[in-house]
């Protein structure tokens, strides 16, 4: 927590003030949006006649559960439907429990694939839609992926997911 304070304290105003709500309440209100636009607007000359209130990052903002919280860990993915190119009566992709995971093979192996899938299911900065076979015939059918995972340490437990915001065209 101390990394993450110190990174923090070293944003500009806006950031902070962000970070801060973030952390008091985890969703931004339309108002607090309002006030961080005041303050970016500020941040960059654009805005000089009215003042935003500042909120300032504490360690006190900071959660200190979080390392105690449960922990996730995908067991596998497959089979799956719908997704790019990727045969849907192929073995599931495993995951590593300790260690690393290391997935490779030509172009075309649906590597890329399986990344969208990742992205999708976990949070990710960059967002990468599911996309769905191109040289299909037919159309308009959602992804569908199989997956498996622990939560805090339970035995593997599956689930079916078809991601309502990705894109099956």
């Amino acid at each position: 927590m101390d990394e993450l304070f110190d990174w923090a304290s070293k944003r500009p105003d806006w950031q902070q003030d962000a970070l801060c709500r973030l952390a008091e309440q985890q969703e931004l209100s339309g108002g607090d949006l309002d006030t961080l636009q005041l303050r970016i607007e500020q941040a960059n000359g654009l805005l000089v006649s009215a003042q935003a209130t500042l909120r300032t990052l504490r360690k006190e903002h900071l959660r200190k559960d979080v390392a105690a919280a449960p922990t996730t860990m995908l067991g596998s993915i497959g089979p799956v439907k719908n997704v790019d190119r990727l045969a849907s009566d192929q073995n599931p992709l495993q995951f590593a429990i300790n260690g690393i995971t290391l997935v490779y093979g030509p172009t075309g192996s649906g590597k890329s694939g399986y990344c969208r899938i990742v992205k999708s299911l976990c949070r990710s900065l960059h967002e990468a839609p599911l996309r769905g076979n191109a040289f299909e015939a037919e159309e308009g059918h959602p992804p569908e992926i199989q997956v498996s995972f622990r939560a805090a340490g339970d035995e593997k437990k599956c689930g079916r997911v078809a991601p309502a915001e990705s894109a099956a065209s």
